[in-house]
């Protein structure tokens, strides 16, 4: 069999979180891979799943219910060897029995690119996984901590690692990037501390902070005015074209992850250098102080030469971060 079609005329039912297009790439790779897919979002992505989380938690478990009774009515009549689900502790525990009663032979697979807390749906990701043959986790401070959750990092598209080998047919006139959204306001804070301190060193730091309406009149109304922030969320075309004139990727992590976020991947798989505040990437096979920098949140301070100066070498230990063997990983390994 070829290594490529490594599900060759498999049934897939992948139920995943909708985040960007990731969730389209992710189905993208499955089909190359010669997989039959059939995708559901893991929860309802409308007003009433907003306002009902806000204001009523049964309420708001009970429509959650009925969702995920309907994706089960649609694929009742079908089998497949394989179910596939990213995040899932939306879905209720009796989705996941029914589901597995009508599809005793499939192999059930469960990946997190989330850190295990307490969710408004009164459970964690812990609690969900009994339910999978097997479960992955891009944080390894959750792994190290539960014996039942692998790890695996997350991944880089086609695209990027495409933008890499074009990067010298585009003048790098950004220094540094940030792209990230703002839900607390100490990473807004930090963000426009790195703003001042690249202003007093010469470095073209350019940032796309997005924003909530509701979080930034929520601000407002504590008298806090949040400057150069965006309502939209950027564009995959976006960010690719920042990315292009990019030489350095900068990285901010929410402070309750340990996890390497998917920007980081991006950034490497594009060819870019990488300043993060994520110290955990110290343990990765792949770091490299040459082009990877950690800052502090703490102590903050931008190396100049650093990130005015393109990588200039590919680390071929990142091949493996590709999206494909991301999935080859979670579809082939048994132990």
């Amino acid at each position: 069999m070829d290594e490529d079609k490594f599900l060759d005329d498999k049934r897939v039912l992948f139920i995943g979180y909708v985040y960007y297009d990731y969730h389209i790439q992710i189905k993208k790779t499955l089909e190359s891979a010669g997989a039959v897919v059939d995708y559901f979002p893991v929860m309802r992505y409308n007003i009433w799943y907003t306002l009902l989380r806000n204001l009523n938690t049964k309420l708001f478990l009970g429509y959650n219910k009925a969702y995920s009774r309907s994706i089960f009515n649609k694929i009742k009549n079908g089998t497949y060897e394989y179910v596939f689900v990213i995040q899932g502790f939306q879905l209720p525990d009796e989705f996941y029995i029914e589901l597995r009663k009508l599809n005793p032979k499939a192999r059930f697979l469960n990946y997190h690119w989330d850190s295990v807390r307490k969710t408004v749906y009164g459970n964690t990701l812990l609690d969900i996984i009994p339910f999978f043959d097997k479960a992955y986790s891009f944080d390894r401070k959750d792994c190290e901590a539960c014996k039942d959750l692998h790890y695996l990092p997350l991944f880089y598209v086609r695209e990027y690692e495409e933008l890499r080998t074009n990067s010298s047919k585009v003048p790098q006139d950004i220094d540094l990037l940030f792209i990230g959204s703002i839900c607390k306001y100490g990473r807004y804070q930090y963000v426009k501390e790195i703003e001042k301190l690249c202003f007093r060193q010469g470095i073209k730091f350019v940032y796309y902070l997005h924003v909530s309406r509701r979080y930034y009149l929520k601000n407002l109304f504590q008298g806090r005015k949040l400057a150069g922030v965006h309502f939209r969320p950027i564009s995959h075309r976006e960010i690719m074209e920042l990315y292009k004139r990019s030489k350095t990727i900068l990285d901010l992590p929410h402070q309750i992850q340990a996890g390497l976020p998917m920007r980081v991947f991006e950034a490497l798989g594009a060819g870019k250098k990488l300043i993060t505040a994520n110290k955990n990437i110290a343990k990765e096979p792949f770091y490299d102080a040459e082009n990877i920098s950690i800052i502090s949140s703490d102590n903050l301070s931008i190396d100049t030469d650093f990130v005015k100066n393109a990588r200039t070498n590919w680390n071929s230990r990142l091949e493996k971060y590709s999206i494909s063997s991301w999935a080859k990983n979670i579809f082939t390994q048994t132990d």
